[in-house]
């Protein structure tokens, strides 16, 4: 995977988390999808594994009603979510 194209997966990540509606099981799907296709990318390291990690977290929390109002609502687990992609995105690039 080229680091264009990777950088494409976590614009799309971002896309769906930012937009989309928080009980669509389809969207969290998506979400994961993407996660794996870039986990299981060639050449991808430990710090790549670590942020993807922390957005597959971040998004199990933000599609769960119960897990999202722990840890402070929609607005905050976006948010997160979309720092660890901000951090993802520049780690990808210092690549």
């Amino acid at each position: 995977m080229t680091r264009d194209e990777a950088l494409a997966l976590v614009e799309e990540i971002e896309g769906l988390t930012a937009t989309a509606r928080h009980d669509d099981e389809r969207v969290k799907a998506g979400v994961r999808a993407i996660v794996t296709r870039l986990r299981d990318a060639p050449g991808e390291h430990a710090v790549i594994g670590s942020k993807l990690a922390s957005i597959a977290t971040w998004t199990d929390i933000l599609f769960s009603p119960e897990r999202r109002r722990i840890y402070g609502g929609d607005e905050e687990v976006t948010a997160l979510l979309l720092h660890d992609c901000e951090r993802l995105r520049d780690v990808i690039r210092a690549d």
